[in-house]
């Protein structure tokens, strides 16, 4: 399981996404959240895991989009200090 997290993590980090892009997890109870900063349009950081109160989801802007048929679309809000 934490090997299937940290693939999808490092596919996360070393993508160029866009904020409309799906990404897959593997799942059905993973979430994927980004952290947004600035007025950015892209996510500074993103992590795919399997609980929505992940300690590294709770600062800055979150957005929670659930498991849907494979793919989990990030969505980008600013970040407020």
């Amino acid at each position: 399981m934490f090997l299937l997290v940290f693939l999808c993590c490092l596919h996360l980090v070393i993508s160029s996404h866009t904020p409309d892009e799906s990404f897959l997890c593997y799942q059905p109870d993973q979430v994927c959240c980004f952290i947004c900063r600035g007025a950015a349009p892209l996510p500074s950081e993103g992590e795919c895991n399997p609980h929505p109160t992940a300690p590294w989801c709770r600062e800055g802007a979150v957005e929670w989009v659930p498991y849907s048929t494979g793919q989990c679309r990030t969505t980008c809000i600013p970040y407020v200090e």
